[in-house]
């Protein structure tokens, strides 16, 4: 829940917003971030990775994985929205009205926020484990193995069956930190860009809502990107391969290694693309559907 919000929303109020929000998020922004992941995990280019997308799996190829996102961004946009109110509250933030200044806010809106970071990781880890892997599955000729990747449950289950429970939560520490990095910086760009919207720039709520969601997914994307890509070049490899895994710093000295910084942010352009999207539909999904319910 966002702070400028009334504290009497129930908690069936937040579960349809954050239902809501997770559904337009995903459908829109899903196929770019397929683009993303194979751009991240191959030497492809944007172009490239469209290209062999198609021609692998058709237009459903873009919503390969779908499944896992739509299930655990439902339950993750509950679950941040209302844990950031309760943070907001626990750190004695007050709340935004019309006649606040930009300069009024604090850095305690992006302390709160971090701290939702380890308890939303603890969800999305292994849903994106499960969204990296069926992105990155092609057809196979072996008979079975298109059943692996056939989906999302049927992708836990043989990750379970190789590696047991805990085999879902491989990379968890980096998206540990990658969450914590993301929302700090989403949340405290949209309380802060969204006042100067409505009082600088004299928009309208609506737009300002959009315009202000937009730029803190894009903002938060930019600057946790190179964990994301860690994690997603961590995750994207193969189940049999559990005994030679390698770390997270060993993935980055890699990739640093082999095409240097630019490197890290492989994939950013459709991931940049995407959470301007997603970000500034789930914030105006999630404050429309508030309304719908109040």
């Amino acid at each position: 829940m966002a702070a400028d919000e009334s504290p009497s929303i129930a908690v069936h109020q937040q579960a349809f917003a954050g239902f809501c929000a997770g559904i337009v998020g995903t459908v829109l922004g899903f196929p770019l971030d397929t683009i993303k992941t194979k751009m991240q995990t191959s030497q492809m280019s944007a172009v490239e990775a469209i290209k062999t997308t198609q021609n692998q799996h058709g237009f459903k190829g873009f919503y390969r994985g779908v499944g896992s996102p739509l299930i655990s961004l439902t339950i993750l946009n509950t679950l941040n929205f209302s844990s950031y109110g309760y943070f907001c509250k626990q750190l004695n933030i007050q709340g935004i009205t019309a006649e606040d200044k930009i300069t009024s806010f604090q850095w305690k809106y992006g302390l709160a926020a971090a701290c939702v970071g380890p308890i939303a990781s603890l969800i999305s880890t292994p849903f994106e484990l499960v969204k990296t892997k069926l992105q990155l599955a092609k057809k196979s000729s072996i008979p079975g193995q298109e059943k692996i990747a056939g989906g999302t449950i049927r992708m836990a289950s043989a990750i379970v069956k190789s590696e047991g429970i805990s085999g879902l939560y491989h990379g968890h520490l980096v998206n540990t930190i990658r969450e914590i990095v993301f929302l700090s910086t989403y949340f405290i760009t949209y309380e802060h860009f969204k006042v100067y919207a409505l009082n600088e720039l004299n928009l309208s709520m609506p737009i300002s809502t959009a315009l202000s969601g937009g730029i803190s997914g894009a903002l938060g994307w930019l600057i946790s990107f190179p964990l994301d890509n860690i994690k997603s070049n961590i995750q994207g490899l193969p189940i049999d391969l559990i005994h030679t895994r390698k770390t997270a710093i060993q993935i980055g000295k890699e990739i640093l290694a082999k095409k240097g910084i630019v490197g890290l942010y492989a994939g950013v352009g459709p991931s940049i693309a995407r959470a301007f999207i997603v970000s500034a539909s789930r914030f105006s999904a999630y404050e429309y559907a508030l309304t719908i319910v109040e």
